[in-house]
């Protein structure tokens, strides 16, 4: 068994089961534990998992889980629930060492397929009509079809049933993939399960799934939703080790991963994922100082210069007691940046600095425009009479969280001495504008 975890802040947004014959320890806070590591059940894989890719014990996953035989899939459904991923994939699978049917394992593959129906997470199912296992008792031996049928009431042995096209009697497929037809795509809401007829598991099956339904369900079905539902945050992409048919399956979830988390998460939104694990960070009462917040100021100094320090004068910026919102927001996206990021500002600590460098760079939009905010822009607000846009006037700036229809929150620092969350309607009278960090 391999768990692939992809670290997205402090959530793992990937979770894949992928045959592999070693432990790999690859970039980007991705972990890939198998068997052969001494790990042999699923509290000990993510146990393990979560150490390499640098994540507290109790991060929440948001997982794809990938299996040949479904084991390690049922086992943290077993073991966490539905709401445990945000996405489930099982790919068919039927050996005799499968367990059998217990009330409870049907009880969490219905509770699976209810939230799938509701539309809160996502599974995605492949079914062969393996007529050859479906003479044994049920109560010694579990096929993938009757899992998916007692949990879903689906009729797979008549309606969804229907042999499939394309694959000659050597195994080779007669015309291109799209020529092996499915028997039937069921969609309710976000439970997905194709179904295809096979009087016998034999290697042109396989073959046909590994080379067609398996990609197909990938790029039609699991790409589309994680796309849509990614968290902010994310960064790296997806590695895992495969062998055998499973290769393009592995290929295709390494090229999700670098569309998903790659090509698709802002500056911005990799700048949130700091900010919010300084959530709660404070100053100090008193004439010492919080070291952290020193920490955002320092990175403000030595840039090129504007206002005070342009006339030779100190920027004063060993203290706490100053206002150092530009500074967070400026440390968290340096700490966010790669290398070949455009930044949308120099790092400052003066928000008509920022201001200005975003009017310069072209990523200032004035509140006049009616633009409406991303997750990971920055909001930009009038202060104690003074607008950020005019040169040396007092400002604040937070960093955009959660958009709605009618307000958002921001994640900001030096509000009430600290770092915090806020809720801020978009007609506002003090916002003055935004920052777009693409």
């Amino acid at each position: 068994m391999t768990l692939s975890l992809l670290r997205k802040g402090d959530r793992a947004v990937m979770l894949c089961y992928l045959g592999a014959p070693r432990l790999d320890r690859v970039p980007a806070g991705i972990a890939v534990v198998t068997s052969s590591a001494g790990v042999t059940d699923t509290p000990t894989s993510l146990e393990a998992a979560r150490k390499l890719a640098g994540l507290s014990a109790d991060a929440p996953l948001a997982a794809c889980g990938y299996s040949g035989g479904c084991q390690p899939v049922r086992s943290l459904l077993l073991a966490a629930g539905p709401e445990a991923a945000d996405a489930w994939v099982t790919i068919d699978g039927t050996a005799d060492r499968f367990p059998t049917l217990t009330p409870a394992r049907i009880q969490a593959w219905a509770g699976l397929a209810a939230a799938a129906r509701a539309g809160s997470v996502l599974w995605a199912a492949t079914c062969i009509q393996q007529d050859y296992v479906e003479h044994l008792q049920s109560g010694a031996f579990a096929s993938t079809r009757r899992v998916l049928q007692a949990a879903t009431g689906l009729d797979l042995h008549g309606s969804m049933a229907r042999a499939p096209s394309g694959i000659r009697a050597d195994g080779t497929l007669s015309g291109p993939p799209a020529a092996v037809e499915l028997a039937h795509r069921y969609v309710d809401g976000a439970l997905v399960v194709e179904s295809y007829a096979s009087s016998h598991t034999d290697a042109a099956e396989h073959r046909a799934q590994a080379q067609v339904v398996y990609p197909r369900l990938i790029e039609d079905v699991v790409a589309p939703w994680l796309l849509e539902r990614r968290l902010p945050g994310a960064e790296g992409s997806i590695g895992a080790s495969v062998f055998g048919y499973f290769g393009d399956v592995g290929r295709r979830l390494r090229d999700l991963g670098q569309r998903i988390f790659t090509a698709r998460v802002s500056l911005g939104e990799r700048a949130l994922a700091i900010a919010l694990k300084e959530l709660g960070v404070a100053e100090t009462p008193g004439p010492k100082h919080t070291q952290r917040i020193l920490d955002f100021l320092k990175v403000c100094i030595g840039r090129p210069e504007r206002g005070a320090a342009a006339a030779g004068k100190p920027l004063g910026l060993a203290s706490d007691e100053i206002a150092w919102c530009a500074a967070f927001q400026s440390w968290c996206m340096l700490q966010a940046a790669n290398e070949g990021d455009v930044l949308p500002h120099e790092p400052r600590a003066a928000v008509w600095e920022i201001v200005a460098d975003a009017r310069e760079r072209g990523t200032f939009r004035d509140v006049s425009t009616g633009y409406r905010p991303n997750v990971g822009d920055l909001g930009i607000y009038k202060r104690a009479g003074g607008d950020p846009r005019i040169k040396g006037q007092n400002g604040h700036v937070d960093r955009v969280e959660t958009i709605g229809a009618e307000a958002y929150t921001a994640i900001g620092g030096n509000e009430n001495n600290q770092v915090r969350r806020e809720a801020q309607r978009y007609d506002a009278s003090d916002i003055a504008g935004w920052i777009v960090c693409s």
